[in-house]
């Protein structure tokens, strides 16, 4: 160990720069609290923990079995120490020491050296009272939040639409989402014991995606008259977030139960042919009429510069009638992508009210047809 130095380990640099290349999605880059964009690097018995958050997720990830530990926990920039290891040498293992105020990072004839603040201001989400605890098989989460997450709001106006509703009555799982513009729910017959309901943000729904491949995951439940954290476990990593307060809307209420015609499609060959014709969808609508005319439906899209763009199905039935429902492109490319399912139905009542999208039971969508 150098002089100054306190605590100095090797590490692989393949594990090293997995673990970071997860934790920095959680970071910060650009924030005026240095911490928001930092690793908390913690040296404890035969392991190095690290820890990144925004302050309203956490993730947090360790190396272990690691030789020559003493105890230590520092901060420092998570971006940079990434960038940094992911480019050493994959051969050999990574040092890292504490000498003086710095990180000191050694591979072969590399050296860099990286500033650190005392950890002990580091932002970590506490862990209220658990109320419970569900647990999941592998790519059940991954699965069953896939299926929703891309009807979530962006508008910061509204916050409560900014993530996913998660809800359990005891028998099953239900998720939804919504921009208004449409509608996702999908459910998971899991009998959990439990009842409740929360909206967990969308930057958390997306880790709990991309950690959950290929997993079992436990999900445990904090707060005290209500959820107010969830902490999920995926293997080593673990998970902290809080949750969106706010009601979310009776989206049971919207949700259409009668239907005057119903056509099943092929579910990749519709979406083929509508990211082909949307090529030329405008812009900022996104615009694209679906024709029924018999036994055949078309896709059409054109757009003010005199493009057009024109695709037939066949039909395996006639409704009895023509018509026309304009949607905007991506809406429906999201649900059919979602779907693993060979078949798709759509359900509608005219050209301007609630469209429904459903490949099976355990999913439906909900789109507004635009106006024209």
């Amino acid at each position: 160990m150098k002089e100054n130095a306190y605590s100095s380990v090797t590490v692989q640099q393949d594990a090293l720069t997995r673990i970071l290349a997860n934790l920095v999605s959680v970071s910060t880059r650009k924030s005026t609290i240095a911490y928001l964009s930092h690793v908390r690097v913690r040296f404890t018995g035969t392991s190095v923990e690290l820890t990144t958050t925004d302050n309203e997720l956490s993730l947090t990830d360790s190396l272990l079995g690691i030789e020559g530990v003493i105890d230590a926990v520092i901060s420092v920039d998570a971006f940079r120490l990434y960038e940094i290891v992911k480019r050493l040498p994959t051969d050999v293992g990574v040092v890292l020491s504490i000498e003086k105020n710095n990180l000191v990072v050694r591979s072969r004839r590399i050296e860099f050296s990286l500033p650190y603040l005392d950890a002990k201001h580091f932002p970590l989400i506490s862990e209220e009272e658990k109320i419970g605890q569900i647990n999941f098989a592998v790519d059940e989460i991954r699965s069953l939040f896939n299926k929703v997450r891309f009807a979530t709001s962006t508008e910061s106006t509204r916050q409560h639409l900014n993530g996913v509703y998660f809800e359990s009555d005891g028998e099953k799982i239900t998720v939804a989402a919504t921009d208004v513009h449409r509608l996702a729910v999908a459910t998971l017959m899991k009998k959990t014991g439990l009842k409740f309901s929360c909206i967990i943000p969308k930057k958390t729904v997306l880790e709990m995606i991309k950690l959950s491949s290929g997993k079992e995951v436990e999900l445990f439940l904090h707060g005290r008259e209500y959820v107010s954290r969830i902490k999920m476990v995926f293997g080593g990593v673990r998970l902290n977030s809080k949750l969106i307060a706010g009601t979310f809307p009776n989206f049971a209420a919207v949700i259409p139960h009668s239907f005057k015609s119903s056509l099943t499609f092929d579910r990749k060959a519709l979406a083929t042919s509508i990211e082909r014709v949307g090529l030329v969808s405008p812009d900022q609508s996104r615009a694209i009429s679906i024709g029924i005319k018999g036994k055949q439906l078309y896709l059409d899209a054109s757009n003010s510069d005199a493009s057009f763009g024109r695709e037939s199905l066949e039909l395996n039935e006639d409704i009895g009638e023509e018509i026309s429902i304009y949607f905007n492109h991506i809406y429906l490319l999201d649900i059919l992508l979602a779907l693993d399912n060979k078949e798709v139905t759509m359900k509608f009542n005219n050209a301007t009210s609630q469209v429904l999208f459903q490949g099976d039971e355990s999913a439906l969508y909900v789109v507004m047809p635009m106006a024209f």
